[in-house]
C-alpha cells in the first residue's frame, strides 16, 4: 500500500501580510485641541462659544507667510514661560517661579505634507546656538522669544528655510488648565524623581495620571534628567500622544462642559495669528482628523551639548540638521536623522525574544529568520510557558510601546500588553494558534 503523504505546513512571509495601522493618534497639543473644540461646535450655543473664544486668541500684529491652496504648510508651536498671566497667588508655587516672560520652553514646527495624510513634528532644543536676525553674534534659539512672536518666526526661518504659515503660543498656566479640564493626563516614569525645580516629585517608577502642576513639570524638568534638554523633548513629544489619547478616550467631543471647560482654557492663554480664524481652524481641524499615529514623526533637531567660552550650549549638526530642514522644505520623505524618544520605531529600532505557543514545531524559528530578513534584532528563540496560545501575545517592557506597535501591525489581531517588570528586551512575542499555518492539502 502506498504511504500517505502528510501535509505540507506552508508559512506565509511577514511581508506578505496585511500591515495593521497603529492606534489612532493626533499631531500636536494645540492643534490637537483645535480638532476636538472645532469638530465638536455642531450645537449653536458651542459653536458661538468657540467663534467668540477664537477671536480672543487672535493677534493681529504676527506675521506669518500667505497659505497656497493644496501646498504643504508648517506651524510653529511655541511654549512660553510667560509669569504675567499667573493668578498672582499662584506666582510663589514652585513651577511658576523666576524671572520668566522672555524665554521659550518649547519650540517645534508641525508640517504638514502636500497629502495631508502625515505629519512631521520638529523640535529645537532651547540652546541650540543661531543667529538671530538684527543681533550680531549667536544667541540660544529661545533668546528671539524676547523679541516677540514676529522675530521667533524670523530666526526660524532663517534657520530653516521653512515658510511658516501659522503660529500658536501657550502660556504655562493655560496648559495646566487644559490638563485639568480634560481630567489629566496617564504618565510614566522609569524611576523616581524629586526636581525641586521643576515640581517634578514622582515617588517611585511607575504610570499614573497627572493633574496639570504635575504635568507641567513633567514636560518643563531638565535638571534631574541625565538627557538634559534632549530628555525634556522626549517628555513634551511623549506627552503630546498621550494628550491626543486621552481626548480620544474619555468621548471628548460628546462631553459639552468639558469641552467649553476647555475651550475657555485654550482661549485665555493661547495666542495664534489672525489667519487661524474659524473657519481656517476647522479646515485644519478636517485635514487632521484621520491622521494615524503612524504617520506622525517626532524628530528634534539633530545636534548635541557643548560649552563654549563657560557658556552651555546645543550646537547643530549642520549637515544632518540641512538634510532634514531640505527635506521638509521640498516636501520629501525625512532622513534618517533626529530621531527622538516619541520618534517612530523601525525594524532595526526593536529588539525580540520569539516564543512559540503552540505544539507546531518549527513555528519560532520560522518567525524568527522572516524577522531577521526585515531588519529587527530577534535576540533568541523558545518554546512558551505553557503551548495552548489561541492569540498571539506582545508584551512590551516599559517605554517600548511603539515598538510594540511596529511589531503587531505583522499580527493583526493580536494581543499587546505591558510586560512585568524584568524585560530585558523591547518585545516578546508569543505566537498563538491564529498564526499557525493551515495544512497544504496533499497531492493527487
Amino acid at each position: 500500500m502506498k504511504q500517505q503523504e502528510r501535509p505540507t505546513v506552508q508559512f506565509r512571509s511577514v511581508r506578505e501580510r496585511p500591515r495593521r495601522l497603529r492606534k489612532v493618534g493626533k499631531i500636536a497639543l494645540i492643534v490637537g485641541l483645535v480638532v476636538g473644540v472645532l469638530a465638536g461646535g455642531t450645537f449653536f450655543y458651542v459653536k458661538h462659544h468657540v467663534d467668540v473664544a477664537v477671536g480672543r486668541m487672535q493677534d493681529k500684529s504676527i506675521v506669518v507667510d500667505p497659505l497656497p491652496p493644496k501646498q504643504p504648510y508648517n506651524i510653529l508651536v511655541l511654549g512660553s514661560d510667560a509669569r504675567s498671566v499667573v493668578d498672582p497667588s499662584q506666582r510663589d508655587e514652585r513651577q511658576f517661579r523666576g524671572s520668566g516672560g522672555h524665554l521659550a520652553d518649547t519650540m517645534m514646527v508641525i508640517h504638514v505634507p502636500t497629502d495631508q495624510r502625515s505629519a512631521t513634528v520638529l523640535s529645537f532644543p532651547r540652546d541650540l546656538r543661531v543667529q538671530i536676525p538684527g543681533k550680531s553674534g549667536y544667541s540660544k534659539i529661545n533668546a528671539s522669544y524676547a523679541g516677540g512672536p514676529n522675530l521667533v518666526i524670523k530666526t526660524i526661518k532663517a534657520l530653516t528655510g521653512l515658510e511658516i504659515h501659522h503660529y500658536i503660543e501657550i502660556n504655562f498656566a493655560s496648559f495646566q488648565k487644559i490638563v485639568d479640564a480634560v481630567g489629566g493626563i496617564r504618565l510614566c516614569v522609569d524611576r523616581p524623581y524629586n526636581d525641586k525645580q521643576s515640581g517634578l516629585i514622582v515617588p517611585k517608577a511607575g504610570c499614573k495620571i497627572y493633574d496639570g502642576e504635575l504635568a507641567l513639570a513633567y514636560v518643563r524638568m531638565r535638571k534631574s534628567d541625565p538627557k538634559g534638554d534632549f530628555g525634556r523633548i522626549d517628555r513634551q513629544q511623549t506627552f503630546i500622544r498621550e494628550l491626543m489619547k486621552k481626548l480620544k478616550s474619555i468621548g471628548f467631543l460628546l462631553d459639552i462642559p468639558r469641552l467649553l471647560k476647555t475651550v475657555d482654557a485654550v482661549s485665555a492663554g493661547v495666542r495664534t495669528d489672525q489667519g487661524l480664524d474659524e473657519p481656517e481652524l476647522r479646515g485644519i481641524a478636517n485635514k487632521l482628523a484621520g491622521f494615524k499615529e503612524s504617520k506622525v514623526d517626532f524628530r528634534v533637531v539633530p545636534s548635541f551639548p557643548k560649552y563654549i567660552s563657560g557658556v552651555s550650549w546645543v550646537i547643530a549638526r549642520e549637515a544632518q540638521a540641512r538634510a532634514i530642514y531640505e527635506a521638509l522644505r521640498d516636501d520629501k520623505p525625512l532622513p534618517d536623522y533626529g530621531k527622538t524618544g516619541a520618534s517612530l520605531p523601525q525594524p532595526q529600532d526593536v529588539s525580540m525574544i520569539i516564543l512559540n505557543g503552540t505544539t507546531t514545531s518549527g513555528l519560532a524559528a520560522k518567525y524568527r529568520d522572516e524577522f531577521r530578513d526585515i531588519g529587527y534584532k530577534v535576540n533568541s528563540t523558545g518554546n512558551a510557558s505553557h503551548r495552548d496560545y489561541a492569540k498571539t501575545t506582545i508584551l512590551f517592557k516599559f517605554g517600548a510601546d511603539a515598538k510594540a506597535e511596529l511589531v503587531a501591525s505583522e499580527f493583526p489581531g493580536a494581543i499587546v500588553q505591558e510586560a512585568p517588570a524584568g524585560q530585558e528586551v523591547d518585545v516578546v512575542v508569543i505566537l498563538g494558534a491564529d498564526v499557525v499555518p493551515s495544512p497544504a492539502p496533499s497531492p493527487g
